[in-house]
């Protein structure tokens, strides 16, 4: 549960599912695909990996009661 958590939290930075990083970019005459590398590299990557971690066992969570 705890891994789907992780992987659920990057869908609003991977591309292509947010528009409004279009348009941010049309509103400020950036390139809104040079955007995309960044959030990818920074934000869903490490997401990414450490839901896989989490997943295999391998990253361990703790709850604290």
């Amino acid at each position: 549960m705890i891994a789907i958590l992780v992987f659920a939290s990057t869908e609003g930075a991977s591309p292509p599912t947010k528009g409004s990083i279009f348009v941010a970019g049309g509103i400020t005459e950036a390139r809104p695909e040079n955007t995309f590398i960044p959030l990818v590299v920074y934000y869903v990557l490490p997401f990414f990996v450490l839901g896989v971690l989490i997943a295999l066992g391998i990253a361990l969570y703790r709850w604290n009661d």
